[in-house]
């Protein structure tokens, strides 16, 4: 097993690069078209799945089946976050978005890694961290009215997928250890 602070690196590091690569392919693609409402959850499960393949948290079985399951779950996951979360979640829209964000998410890595057992406490954590980061984004949008759109989008890709990405190696980190 990959001791938990590589593990937590790894981790870490791909969610700054699927954050960087959903902020700048949302530049890139034409706005409200299907491809932005969809490509942060490609992105962000793909990754997800690669550094989850790497660090060997999928049972044995079909690789393409967790890849297809983790990318379908990330893109329900931003959907729900965006158009559930953030427009239903008054009055703290950015809190219920990544709130909601994330428990979609660890539900489906429930699913897709096989996670039974001992995964309250990862899920907590994962849900919280969803929350309380996305709302510390609007926090910072708020302090700073004259910041570029593209930084504010770069700050929220960025900053949500690298420390919720945290929050499930630490949750992979237990859920392991518990199952031994």
């Amino acid at each position: 097993m990959t001791p938990p602070r590589h593990l937590a690196l790894k981790f870490l590091g791909a969610g700054v690069l699927s954050g960087l690569l959903c902020w700048l392919g949302g530049l890139l693609a034409p706005e409200n078209s299907l491809l932005i409402k969809i490509y942060p959850g490609v992105i962000f499960g793909a990754v997800l799945y690669a550094v989850g393949r790497h660090a060997a948290l999928a049972p044995p079985r079909r690789h393409g089946v967790t890849l297809t399951i983790l990318v379908l779950v990330s893109v329900a996951s931003w959907r729900l976050a965006v158009d559930v979360g953030y427009m239903h979640g008054r009055p703290w829209p950015m809190l219920a978005a990544g709130a909601l964000g994330a428990l979609v998410l660890c539900l489906g890595l429930m699913w897709a890694w096989g996670w039974r057992r001992h995964v309250a406490l990862g899920m907590l954590t994962m849900v919280v961290t969803g929350a309380l980061v996305a709302q510390t984004v609007q926090w910072i949008w708020d302090a700073f009215p004259g910041m570029d759109e593209a930084l504010e989008v770069s700050l929220l890709f960025v900053g949500w997928q690298s420390l919720v990405m945290l929050a499930i190696a630490v949750t992979a980190t237990n859920v392991l250890r518990a199952s031994h």
